[in-house]
């Protein structure tokens, strides 16, 4: 059996056949063509015996169809197709194509896998509108033929992508501090664009009366009166907290108004700052006294004495919280029984926690509590608890 292409009648033999084959399919053919066909029969040796009339067929129905949709993320363009191809035919890959919209021709842009059914292109030019079209490759060697296109899609225009929007809140503990205070900073550092922030360094500028003390969660390298937090990717309308302990050193010998001043950069180019603004005493207040305040929880009450205690076998649990003094604290808890234990607070969330202890014995017990600031100032909390 020979074929040819109408476009141009150059024959080729396609199929051969045995003397009792009377039918054949060619599932070869390329959409959109139409082919002439026409038998030769041969003798046992091979001579021509007879040859056929002549017929055309087509143009070709693709079996394989493409529905192709477009969809705009700012400077990026989505592309994503589903393939119908009922009758299993092999497709070794997809073509995008791309044109600006309305005009001819349509310029090569992309080839991707016969499994890809996706396809972003970033290389639009802001402003500008495009048609896309997807052609389905066959697996034919040594090289891939069209099947079928996909329809055409607009998408644009193409918009620039909007930077990130970088912001800060910042939460002080107080708004006066004296000498040897901790001060205390949330930090949050906003990115309020749709767009990620990249690589996001902030920057905490220290007056000299204010020296840095701790951090919790990010990595800090201290330059001079300047401290570094690299603080990774924001991503869109979102935030990070920074949660700092600083103290002040030296004396203060007039109230004066200070600052902590922050700075947020990012790969993109992107800047803000802002500060915390607050005042330095000369004279301590009440407030600036290191304290601690306890409280015991799940007692017992006796019914006919009133006195409260706890059974054997039960934990002592005691709720505590430190107030004024400065980072860090040293938390001492004596229980009564030989006990004593020490822990050192460095940080806010721990002003305030809970402490438990049991007993291995029935009696009186004396419990005392003490808390101690950097500055040397402490506090002690003393009280008996019986156990039955």
């Amino acid at each position: 059996m020979f074929r040819a292409n109408t476009s141009d009648y150059i024959y080729s033999n396609i199929y051969n056949a045995n003397s009792l084959t009377f039918l054949y399919t060619d599932t070869t053919g390329v959409a959109g063509q139409t082919y002439s066909y026409y038998i030769v029969a041969l003798d046992l040796l091979g001579n021509v015996v007879v040859t056929s009339n002549k017929i055309e067929v087509g143009p070709i129905t693709a079996s394989v169809t493409i529905s192709l949709t477009g969809a705009l993320a700012f400077d990026k363009v989505n592309l994503a197709w589903v393939v119908n191809n009922p009758a299993a035919i092999v497709i070794q890959g997809f073509q995008i194509f791309r044109t600006v919209s309305g005009s001819l021709p349509f310029t090569f842009l992309a080839s991707v896998s016969g499994s890809d059914r996706t396809y972003q292109d970033t290389t639009g030019t802001v402003g500008q509108k495009y048609d896309y079209m997807v052609v389905a490759m066959d697996n034919s060697s040594p090289i891939s033929l069209p099947l079928v296109n996909s329809n055409t899609v607009t998408v644009g225009p193409i918009q620039a992508k909007p930077l990130p929007n970088l912001n800060f809140s910042i939460i002080l503990n107080k708004t006066e501090f004296e000498k040897g205070e901790a001060v205390l900073l949330q930090v949050y550092v906003h990115n309020l664009s749709v767009s990620q922030a990249t690589n996001v360094v902030v920057t905490m500028s220290l007056p000299g009366n204010i020296d840095f003390t701790s951090v919790s969660g990010f990595p800090s390298t201290v330059s001079g009166s300047s401290v570094i937090f690299p603080m990774g990717n924001i991503g869109a309308l979102s935030f990070k907290i920074l949660n700092l302990i600083c103290h002040v050193k030296g004396n203060v010998n007039a109230d004066t108004t200070t600052a902590i001043g922050f700075s947020a950069t990012c790969q993109e180019n992107v800047t803000a700052t802002d500060s915390a603004n607050f005042i330095l005493k000369t004279k301590k207040t009440a407030t600036s006294s290191v304290g601690v305040s306890v409280r015991v929880t799940d007692m017992e009450q006796d019914p006919v004495t009133g006195k409260r205690f706890i059974s054997l076998g039960s934990p002592l649990i005691i709720e505590y919280e430190i107030e004024g003094g400065a980072f860090p604290y040293t938390l001492t808890v004596n229980w009564g029984d030989g006990t004593i234990e020490t822990f050192v607070i460095n940080n806010m969330d721990d002003l305030k926690g809970v402490l438990k202890h049991l007993y291995t014995s029935r009696g009186t017990y004396k419990v005392s509590i003490k808390i101690e600031d950097a500055s040397g100032q402490s506090k002690q909390s003393d009280f008996e608890m019986e156990v039955r």
